[in-house]
């Protein structure tokens, strides 16, 4: 396994798992676009990094490909208190084993905390970043009576809907 700038036991990720990840965040944008039809987007998760890149890049695919083969774990930014795991380690969720899920989990705290979370019920709250108060509130609600219900509340770092979502979870120091 390979270090992404912090110390080992943080990092037990493989090189290739690491590139997807950069990849994915690289091509955002256009899967963002993708994310309007779900079968297209699980289509287009489940190309190899070639064939994504030819798919989604556009102009950019020339420096995407050559910054994907310079690629190094040291080039991504590492996190105090992170863990980052991917699909090759055997605490990686088997829920999360199929061809378009993600192939690598930043994780706070452990890995073990993640085990601990996934085995209970989780729930995945997602939304627009740009959400209205309404749509705030009631993420952040929500998410806070399901972190009541010890429910773990799952989504990503963005901002809006999951960030509202993350905070309700929190307020009751629930799992996130």
């Amino acid at each position: 396994m390979s270090s992404a700038g912090s110390t080992p036991e943080a990092v037990a990720a493989c090189v290739s798992c690491l590139r997807r990840s950069w990849l994915l965040a690289a091509l955002g944008g256009p899967l963002d676009y993708e994310c309007r039809d779900r079968e297209r987007l699980m289509d287009t998760l489940a190309l190899s990094d070639q064939e994504l890149m030819r798919a989604l890049a556009g102009r950019r695919r020339s420096e995407l490909q050559a910054q994907h083969e310079a690629f190094t774990a040291e080039l991504l930014p590492g996190g105090e208190g992170v863990q980052v795991i991917c699909r090759h380690d055997d605490r990686f969720p088997a829920q999360l084993r199929f061809p378009s899920a993600p192939v690598a989990l930043w994780v706070a705290r452990s890995a073990e905390r993640l085990r601990e979370l996934v085995s209970k019920p989780v729930v995945a709250i997602m939304g627009t970043r740009r959400a209205s108060d309404y749509g705030m509130e009631m993420a952040r609600s929500l998410a806070r009576g399901l972190a009541a219900a010890h429910v773990t509340v799952a989504c990503g770092l963005q901002d809006g809907i999951a960030v509202a979502a993350l905070a309700g979870a929190a307020e009751l120091d629930g799992a996130v």
